[in-house]
C-alpha cells in the first residue's frame, strides 16, 4: 500500500518545513 504512494509524511513537510527545515530544501 506504502510502496506505491510512500508515506503522508514525506510529502506534507516539505511543503510545510519549505524554508523552516534546511535538511528539507535540499
Amino acid at each position: 500500500m506504502l510502496g506505491t504512494r510512500r508515506p503522508s509524511p514525506p510529502a506534507p513537510l516539505p511543503l510545510a518545513g519549505e524554508g523552516s527545515n534546511p535538511a528539507v530544501v535540499r
